[in-house]
């Protein structure tokens, strides 16, 4: 594995890791309407 897949993949957590947040409050939220 090299350094720069290694760096990106770290980017990609650092963008996915809120969105997974939103995303579960989301989720929730939906549950409170219905």
């Amino acid at each position: 594995m090299n350094h720069q897949m290694g760096q990106s993949l770290d980017g990609l957590i650092s963008i996915f890791a809120p969105l997974h947040v939103v995303w579960e409050l989301y989720l929730r939220y939906l549950e409170l309407l219905g």
